[in-house]
């Protein structure tokens, strides 16, 4: 399967990493990564971040889990490597599910992150 993401926030570079989770799930990852605006962003990472899995058809509400960073975690300093270790859900979604949200063998997965409290 394809998996096609949205993020709503630029300036954070990020990536999003996806596979198979523990026992039988679907675990999705975000890892900042080294980025040009690092110098002016303010640091540690500390916005809300919402992982969607939308149904194509539109028939079934999105499997929807949201965390906030631990500020204390290495994962969510300033990047001094090319990339920081990801933090997220890795049972995410049940392998069970995953076939009511395929679409042409492609998962839509949304993530949104809260822009409130950056002040840059």
């Amino acid at each position: 399967s394809k998996a096609v993401g949205a993020s709503s926030l630029e300036t954070f570079k990020k990536r999003l990493d996806y596979g198979v989770g523990k026992g039988g799930h679907l675990s999705v990852f975000l890892a900042l990564a080294k980025g040009p605006y690092d110098d002016i962003l303010p640091w540690p990472f500390r916005q809300k971040v919402t992982f969607s899995l939308l149904d194509p058809t539109r028939r079934k509400s999105p499997l929807v889990e949201t965390f906030l960073p631990d500020p204390q975690s290495t994962s969510f300093q300033q990047p001094h490597q090319k990339l920081n270790v990801a933090s997220g859900s890795p049972l995410f979604a049940s392998h069970v599910e995953i076939p009511n949200y395929l679409k042409d063998d492609t998962l839509f997965l949304k993530i949104a992150v809260d822009l409130i409290g950056i002040d840059i």
